[in-house]
């Protein structure tokens, strides 16, 4: 690398951009309603939070926190703006992801992850946003995440937050079938895009040691000497609270009034529990603790926070289940004036909630199921509350530094009892949580969290630069307003040769340059155009190999050149070498023997025995440290190519590299393996011969369905994009 790209570097380094995602969930820093579902919670707050704090270090130019555009009318208006200012170096930034109109919840997200991916690409494109890295938080974000740092050629970094193996599992226990879990929660599909981030990324960033240890680890993709992303530990931070301005006199604030109108005892302490109303939460657990202990109830009221409800009926329908269930609980134990559950709160509200309970020496309870971290029991210490956690999760790690309170069993109701009991009765043990809570909470600070965050991706500057050898190979008389139509070729341009040539007649001497891509290998595509008499040249971009080679024409050679940085590109975690010797070892897949079927970036096997399950060999394949994306075609051919290669890829690789703008680009295809150029933001046409496979597409406003066959149907599709 030459003096002038170095010194380049050293003044990039010192002023990053960094881009976050979090699709799902209702993200807003203005009006933040934290626990109105269950997609707006703890996480939620964290990447706000961090947003902000990143956004405060000198060495940050700017961060930005990509989410979803909603234009319900059902919800705030506030999320139908398309950004939002947290500060002067950080935003909320808010595109389109699937139907605008509509609030959807996670799991309704996963059709629209490369329409974001596109969606993204372009505002960062149109507003000059110089990325170092793409930061994807939770399983679909991270798959984003990983997609548009690729297509960006920059680094990705994922956050889990919660895992979804680890969620089948806990579902399975619960005798849910896999048929239902994967119904109601995607969790397949989830799981796979998991897996896809793992492949893909740079880094993992952990909350805790327990996610690493306990949750990545049973993932395909994380086996121990495999080639892997790097993992870190960066526990999170918390904004301190204890410094908001508190009325002296506290118990005349609207909440505690509104909390104070449930007990018939109010000097009693508080047993203190937050968290959105999820049945992962346990809040059962808690009713069932104090419900069943005379002496708790004797000693302690019960305090409920559970988000902001206006009807119970218009609920989704776990936190209908937990509410109900709360109720049916509060009235099976009689607890009428020893428990609240005030139905609305606000953000000024929780650090006057927390001092009230610290000023009747009450305590914080968290004993979900499963607590990826517990930034609340970080907000609890703020203000010198001793607390009471779940065994399962990120409060291990918390409390290991805190020392303010009691892990505990949330399963186990005795266990419970006894422990709050423990610290109610003993006031010694009090006081001694108390004073640790106040000495060590600022170790879970945004300052540090920051630093180390930044330590960490100061390593990540000079490996992002392409060498971009053959930049400006792309032709000379390509304009910027130029159309470019990406087709496939078998079944679609040709298979019907009054058709093509049709086609090529059509489309001659009209500002659209045409370009093709297929499984074919070069020298095959080159020959099959030859022999239906079409003159290759009227290609300025030959996409070959199902997406693992690029030949852009060049007018002075008058010949196709090989871009050379994109084989670099796509070398990434590929090892050629060791997955054909490995995929040899199976009885039912044969190596192909063509011209063209091996090249070092795609390995073409036969399926010879319907017994090979390909769901299961991909997952061999992962266990086994391979990083490979498989293209399965007729049922009985496989293409074994890079992670980082396929027909769509390729192509946004290239829209990037030469900087082409996606509304010039248009794609036409039959089957299956031109899905992914389709399934973003890119106008594309499905011509009348195509596979059922694409059938789904049809829902898609960016794709029209022609009812002409083979090029026919490109003609058609063309002229209904207004092209000729």
């Amino acid at each position: 690398m030459d003096l002038e790209i170095r010194n380049c570097l050293s003044t990039h380094m010192y002023k990053h951009d960094i881009v976050m995602i979090n699709l799902h969930g209702r993200v807003s820093y203005n009006n933040m309603e934290l626990g109105i579902d269950l997609d707006t919670g703890g996480q939620t707050k964290y990447v706000i939070e961090m947003t902000k704090n990143l956004s405060k270090n000198e060495k940050i130019n700017k961060v930005y926190l990509f989410t979803r555009l909603i234009l319900d009318k059902n919800i705030n208006s506030s999320y139908g703006i398309i950004e939002e200012k947290i500060n002067a170096k950080a935003s909320i930034i808010r595109l389109p992801c699937g139907p605008t109109n509509k609030y959807l919840f996670k799991e309704e997200l996963w059709p629209y992850i490369w329409e974001y991916v596109d969606e993204a690409y372009n505002f960062i494109k149109k507003n000059k946003i110089k990325p170092l890295l793409i930061h994807g938080h939770y399983a679909e974000s991270a798959e984003i995440a990983s997609y548009l740092a690729n297509m960006l050629n920059i680094k990705s970094i994922i956050t889990a937050h919660s895992l979804g193996r680890r969620k089948l599992n806990d579902l399975l226990k619960n005798n849910i079938s896999l048929e239902k879990a994967n119904k109601k929660f995607k969790i397949l599909r989830r799981i796979e895009a998991e897996e896809t981030a793992l492949e893909n990324s740079n880094l993992v960033i952990c909350n805790s040691k327990q996610e690493l240890d306990n949750q990545w680890n049973i993932y395909d993709n994380f086996r121990k000497n495999l080639l892997l992303p790097e993992t870190k530990i960066i526990s999170a931070g918390v904004d301190v609270m204890n410094d908001y301005t508190v009325s002296s006199v506290i118990e005349e604030a609207h909440i505690i009034k509104d909390i104070n109108s449930f007990y018939f005892k109010k000097e009693k302490p508080i047993i203190y529990a937050l968290s959105r109303p999820s049945s992962n939460k346990n809040i059962e657990g808690i009713l069932r603790a104090y419900g069943e202990s005379k002496e708790l109830q004797d000693k302690c009221n019960l305090l409920l926070i559970l988000g902001n409800r206006t009807d119970i009926n218009e609920l989704n329908e776990d936190s209908y289940n937990v509410l109900i269930n709360t109720l049916i609980l509060i009235d099976k134990y009689n607890l009428y004036g020893k428990v609240a559950y005030p139905k609305n709160h606000t953000k000024s509200d929780i650090p006057i909630i927390y001092n009230y309970v610290k000023k009747l020496n009450g305590i914080f309870i968290n004993i979900a199921f499963e607590e990826p971290f517990g930034l609340t029991l970080i907000e609890a210490a703020q203000f010198g509350l001793p607390v009471i956690a779940t065994i399962n999760g990120g409060p291990n790690d918390i409390l290991a530094v805190l020392n303010n309170g009691i892990l505990v069993n949330p399963k186990n109701t005795n266990e419970i009892i006894k422990s709050i009991n423990y610290i109610i009765t003993n006031k010694e043990i009090y006081e001694k949580f108390s004073e640790n809570a106040n000495l060590n909470y600022k170790y879970f600070s945004w300052e540090n969290y920051s630093k180390k965050y930044l330590n960490i991706i100061n390593n990540f500057n000079i490996d992002n630069i392409s060498n971009n050898s053959n930049k400006n190979m792309m032709p000379n008389f390509l304009k910027k307003s130029d159309k470019i139509l990406f087709t496939d070729i078998d079944n679609t341009l040709l298979g019907n040769k009054k058709a093509s040539d049709m086609f090529i007649k059509k489309t001659n001497k009209k500002k659209l340059h045409l370009a093709l891509t297929s499984g074919r290998d070069f020298n095959s595509i080159k020959q099959i155009i030859k022999e239906n008499d079409i003159n290759i040249k009227r290609f300025i971009i030959i996409i070959s190999s199902v997406g693992t080679e690029i030949h852009i024409y060049s007018e002075n050679k008058q010949d196709y050149i090989l871009d050379e940085d994109h084989a670099a590109f796509l070398d990434f975690r590929w090892e050629p070498e060791k997955l054909s010797r490995y995929i040899e070892t199976n009885d039912y897949l044969k190596k192909q023997t063509h011209d063209g079927s091996q090249s070092y970036f795609k390995l073409s096997f036969d399926i010879i025995n319907n017994k090979f399950d390909f769901t299961k060999y991909k997952k061999e394949l992962r266990q086994n440290g391979f990083k490979v994306n498989i293209i399965k075609s007729s049922n009985k051919h496989l293409d074994f190519i890079p992670i980082r290669a396929s027909k769509g890829k390729t192509l946004r690789y290239i829209i990037n590299k030469y900087n082409l703008k996606f509304n010039n680009i248009v794609v036409s295809g039959d089957s299956g393996n031109d899905e992914d150029m389709m399934t973003g933001k890119i106008k594309s046409i499905v011509v009348g011969n195509y596979m059922l496979e694409l059938e789904h597409l049809k829902e898609r406003n960016n794709v029209y369905f022609s009812n002409k066959t083979y090029a026919n149907g490109i003609v058609d599709g063309l002229e209904y994009y207004g092209l000729i």
